[in-house]
């Protein structure tokens, strides 16, 4: 499909690193039969992973932006920031489970707002985008059927048809609920609608900056109820928190 320029350039950012992470994946998955730990080598693809995504934003020069990552600003007295994840989920990275991703987002410091945002599966071969007032968008570079697709959050709002993810167990969930350790891969889920919603007890500032714009872009919107962030779709949170409340 075709790109607006902002999210071309966002995905050019992440392209060198996600094929990177790949190699380093599939070098991951023979590691699991070693008894060699794999802490370092986790650590070192994800620093080579930050290493490559701001080579490229030094390299495509089209402005010098600050740069975000790991909680470290780098201020260049800009307007624009990139927040960077290089590395999303590294224990499931490290378990060689297909379940990470690679995040930029471009922020307005003037306006205190997100204009773009990029989230990249590498594993499968996913990319969600989103551009302020331009909607989200889901392209797959592996089903060209899939590919080029609006997103749009779930508006199923009957409990037993409902499907959730969380970073904890809930018991009147159970049923209905897996487990999941990468909150960006969550998010992501939820704005093409295989998720209901995603629940977190704790998630970053950063992760709710590269994730807020393609969730809002997508029909849903981040809650806050009993000390927990809930993305979802109106329909969906209410529906979930009746649930909750029982």
């Amino acid at each position: 499909m075709k790109y607006t320029p902002t999210i071309k350039y966002l995905l050019d950012l992440i392209t060198k690193a996600s094929k990177s992470v790949l190699r380093d994946y599939n070098e991951m998955v023979y590691m699991q039969s070693s008894i060699k730990p794999t802490e370092d080598f986790v650590k070192k693809s994800r620093r080579r992973s930050a290493d490559l995504i701001i080579d490229e934003i030094n390299y495509q020069r089209k402005f010098t932006p600050n740069i975000l990552i790991d909680g470290q600003f780098k201020n260049v007295g800009n307007k624009y920031t990139i927040i960077v994840e290089p590395l999303d989920a590294i224990l499931n990275f490290s378990h060689a489970l297909p379940l990470f991703s690679i995040a930029v987002s471009l922020r307005d410091e003037d306006k205190k707002e997100i204009l773009a945002s990029v989230i990249e599966l590498p594993t499968l071969r996913e990319v969600f985008f989103a551009e302020k007032n331009n909607g989200a968008w889901h392209d797959s570079f592996l089903n060209s059927a899939s590919s080029g697709g609006r997103l749009r959050v779930s508006g199923r709002n009957s409990s037993y048809t409902m499907y959730f993810s969380s970073d904890h167990y809930i018991e009147a969930l159970k049923d209905q609920l897996i487990m999941m350790n990468s909150p960006l891969v969550s998010i992501a889920m939820v704005s093409f609608g295989r998720f209901d919603a995603s629940i977190f007890t704790k998630i970053s500032n950063e992760h709710i900056a590269l994730s807020e714009l393609i969730i809002k872009e997508a029909g849903g919107n981040i809650y806050r109820h009993n000390n927990l962030n809930i993305f979802a779709h109106e329909k969906g949170f209410n529906e979930l928190k009746k649930i909750l409340e029982n």
